[in-house]
Order: structure tokens, then sequence, then C-alpha cells
């Protein structure tokens, strides 16, 4: 439906602002999940070795992807924990290695590109909101790298993440 409006200047007795019931109030930027901020944390803290990958070959950042999320899952589940928690589990697989390096190689050797593709992309979109996705990576990186404004938006957010993982040690 169109509707017009006459706006006439010196007129006292013309109200030219529009209606409040048709003005629509901005919606404020959602907010990073736990899971979303350690994925953005996983992501600022390996940025060298995620851009060395990159560098290697261009579809790398579909393991990378995979890798963020199963370091940020176990990030995140490692919250709850007490000293008696029975269903102590990690959602990473066992990969022999307690390095990001041989943890990436895993995946690279024992999950098929194809998989690593949909699997990555679909947990992506399930972690990270479509507005956080597009303003807090960088454009061409495929959200893995995350941009200066995502790495405030870290600090601000979650503090204690920023900390735990020593990411004002990197940015300084």
């Amino acid at each position: 439906m169109r509707m017009h409006q006459l706006v006439k200047p010196d007129t006292d007795w013309l109200a030219v602002h529009p209606p409040s019931s048709l003005v629509s109030s901005p919606r404020p930027e959602p907010r990073l999940t736990k899971l979303s901020a350690y994925y953005f944390a996983h992501s600022i803290k390996n940025e060298v070795f995620i851009l060395d990958k990159l560098r290697e070959a261009n579809f790398n950042n579909n393991w990378l992807r995979l890798l963020l999320w199963f370091l940020a899952k176990d990030s995140e589940s490692e919250l709850g924990k007490t000293p008696y928690y029975i269903n102590d589990y990690r959602v990473m697989p066992n990969t022999g290695s307690d390095t990001v390096e041989g943890q990436f190689e895993w995946f690279r050797v024992n999950v098929s590109l194809g998989v690593a593709i949909e699997v990555s992309y679909e947990l992506i979109e399930k972690v990270i909101d479509s507005p956080i996705r597009h303003n807090y990576f960088e454009s061409r990186l495929l959200y893995l790298i995350v941009n200066s404004s995502g790495k405030e938006k870290l600090k601000r957010e979650y503090p204690e993440i920023w900390e735990e993982f020593g990411l004002g040690e990197l940015s300084g």
C-alpha cells in the first residue's frame, strides 16, 4: 500500500513526521552465543595457521570450518564440567593430537571433501547468526578469519573468553 504525506515548510499546523505506527525501530544486533564466541576465539587464536592452510589449498576452508566448530563445541562443553561430571565427553573426534595442526590433518585425511563442505556450512549456519557471519568475518575467507569489528565484539561481549584465550597478547 502506498502512502503519501504532505510536507510543507513553514507550516506550524502541519505534522511533518511520519506517524509512529508506521515507523519501525531498528532491531538490536544479536549477541554472540557462547558457542559462537568460542568459534571466534579459536579463529582468532589460530589465524596464522588458518591463513597458511588457505594459501596451500583453496578447499582447505571446509576442513578448517569443521575443525573450528569442534574446537568451539569442546570449549563450550568444558564450562559445565565439575570434578564429578559423569558424562565427561568431548565432541572432537579422537585425532591422536593435541595440536591444531595435527587435528586439521586428521580431518583432512579422514573426512571426505564432500562431507566437509556440507557439514561445515550447515554447522556455521546453526552456530553463527547471519548478520554476525556477514559483519564480523573477512568477506572472502568464508567465516574463518574474524575481522577487527568481530574481535571488538568478542572482547566487549565475552571479555572472559578473550582473556582465557590470551587474545590481547596476539593483537598487541
